[in-house]
């Protein structure tokens, strides 16, 4: 498999996974906000950095099969795709990942850069990031600012019913909350975040 071929570099095509994004997701919006549409109110937490690596590729793809998905879309949202990735490199730093991808090739595409411009990999240089099936059956969420990410599974999908098995997961609890408070250096606003993440994100 030719990592090359992963990345997503045609417009049309770039246009059809990001109006599928948009069906799911404000990208308008940013944490601790709510993000996702209406259709998506079940909530895990888990640690952004253990997605950029084999390990969370193996839960990502293990979520997709699951909902019977052969592929998984990977998009930065910041750098924004368009008015950056797209305007200084002529492609997107978006990916298509098939699930049959190992994990050392998924930290391969992750860590390739364009020609000339090491820091502008998507492993170092993505604030934001969301992964998502075509079914649309559920979308990660990763926060790189924040060292969280937010999985948010459709009201009707039976993935809600396989987790037990991902214990990257969490529900919004102690744990969850000590990740972010390693990002705030002032209480008062570490506060205000934690009190509109519980706010938006406690399971009901």
């Amino acid at each position: 498999m030719k990592l090359e071929s992963l990345i997503i570099r045609n417009k049309e095509v770039f246009e059809v996974w990001n109006t599928k994004l948009n069906q799911m997701f404000f990208t308008d919006f940013s944490l601790p906000h709510q993000v996702f549409k209406k259709e998506y109110r079940h909530y895990m937490f888990g640690e952004f950095d253990f997605l950029m690596y084999d390990v969370g590729w193996e839960k990502i793809r293990r979520m997709a099969q699951i909902t019977n998905d052969s592929f998984v879309i990977m998009g930065v949202l910041d750098p924004h795709p368009q008015k950056y990735y797209y305007k200084e490199f002529g492609y997107y730093n978006w990916l298509k990942l098939p699930c049959n991808l190992k994990g050392a090739q998924y930290i391969d595409v992750l860590e390739a850069y364009p020609k000339d411009s090491l820091a502008d990999s998507i492993m170092y240089n993505s604030s934001i990031i969301v992964w998502f099936p075509p079914s649309k059956e559920w979308i990660v969420v990763g926060d790189r600012d924040y060292g969280i990410s937010i999985l948010a599974i459709k009201d009707d999908s039976e993935l809600k019913d396989n987790l037990t098995s991902f214990s990257a997961w969490r529900a919004l609890n102690d744990d969850v909350l000590s990740w972010i408070s390693l990002n705030f250096d002032d209480e008062l606003l570490y506060k205000e975040f934690i009190e509109n993440i519980l706010k938006n994100y406690s399971n009901n």
